[in-house]
């Protein structure tokens, strides 16, 4: 358990999905962790593709960007909301990223030691 007594839940997306012949809710939430816990614990196996989750995500901790698929970690938004959110996820974006000005000052703004 490590400690960790308190989990934030990433608001649930839900979608209505066929499997084996039936119509089926599928709901997708995300449990993103406390500052106590090592690691993250997900709800979601699908979370490092879905878009929607890893912005949600990054927003609130910005280093969960380590954990999002190589095609988020590219994209523009997400990542400007994870080093918005903590400029040492500047690490964990993509190699055009990390060299993108607005990104880079974005992350500077948050933590001078982004570098």
């Amino acid at each position: 358990d490590h400690g960790c007594s308190k989990y934030i839940v990433i608001p649930a997306m839900v979608s209505v999905e066929e499997r084996g012949g039936h119509l089926t809710v599928v709901r997708r939430d995300l449990l993103v962790w406390d500052d106590r816990c090592p690691e993250p614990r997900y709800i979601n196996h699908m979370f490092p593709t879905d878009r929607e989750a890893v912005l949600a995500a990054v927003k609130r901790r910005g280093s969960v960007l380590r954990y999002a698929s190589p095609e988020l970690q590219a994209d523009r938004d997400i990542v400007f909301a994870a080093v918005s959110s903590n400029g040492s996820a500047l690490q964990y974006a993509s190699r055009e990223l990390r060299a993108d000005r607005r990104v880079v000052l974005a992350a500077l703004n948050n933590d001078l030691s982004a570098l």
